[in-house]
């Protein structure tokens, strides 16, 4: 981010101020006023990818068709994309859906070899106690360890 200059105003301290220098430095601090230029916004908002210059600050993506945020990506140089978590916790999550759902492309999967950012985000989960049951024509789910969604 390119270095931005704020002005800074001190206040005005009445005649015949008396203080301690402690007091003085809490009158000071107290009474600055720090404005940030008009032009300074610490996010992109928008339906495209911000220009290179602008990775350094999160980029809250808009769908152009209507208006509603997809959500708040962050640039990643270690894959050279948009990302955003697509779990917002750690813990095991498991579920059961139809069967006839395709793994691959639920909930924003896609089909191809599991990487953080890449292929699908679910897999069926084979481990499930015999004392467990599913649904009749459902399979019980686990999460893959892809955990990003690209932008």
């Amino acid at each position: 981010m390119q270095d931005i200059s704020l002005p800074v105003v001190p206040p005005v301290f009445p005649p015949n101020y008396c203080f301690s220098p402690q007091q003085y430095a809490n009158d000071l601090a107290s009474g600055l006023i720090v404005s940030l230029p008009g032009t300074v916004t610490p996010w992109n908002i928008g339906p495209n990818a911000p220009t290179t210059s602008l990775r350094d600050r999160p980029w809250r993506k808009i769908d152009p068709v209507t208006g509603v945020s997809v959500g708040d990506f962050d640039w990643s140089p270690l894959y050279g994309k948009w990302l955003k978590q697509h779990f917002h916790n750690g813990a095991p999550f498991y579920q059961f859906v139809p069967t006839s759902v395709s793994l691959d492309t639920f909930d924003g999967g896609e089909a191809g070899a599991v990487t953080p950012i890449a292929g699908p985000f679910w897999k069926q989960y084979t481990s499930v106690s015999p004392a467990v049951t599913s649904p009749t024509g459902c399979i019980f789910i686990e999460r893959t360890t892809r955990v990003f969604d690209r932008a």
